[in-house]
């Protein structure tokens, strides 16, 4: 019960938000390398839909959204738009 408390006064913050970010930011990483249930296993959710649920809480947008096809390659190969995952932890300060 401490540490929840020491990190909510020192980052602003619960630990259960932040551990969400952390799990979050390694999914949106993993979706360039696969598929959003591999990002999700990787990442360490439960499940796709536990990626989903948590990717609309704390983004607005699901996991599918952030992968942003380039022009010139296949699908496998799409690159993930980053920028608003970064835009959105400035803004919560992590």
């Amino acid at each position: 019960m401490r540490l929840r408390a020491l990190v909510r006064a020192s980052v602003g913050v619960p630990l259960v938000r932040l551990r969400q970010w952390g799990r979050l930011r390694g999914a949106v990483a993993a979706l360039a390398q696969g598929s959003v249930a591999s990002a999700a296993a990787t990442a360490g959710f439960a499940d796709q839909a536990h990626l989903a649920r948590a990717a609309r809480d704390l983004l607005g947008r699901t996991p599918s959204s952030l992968v942003i096809p380039r022009r010139g390659r296949s699908n496998d190969q799409n690159r993930v738009g980053l920028a608003y995952e970064h835009r959105l932890a400035r803004k919560w300060n992590l």
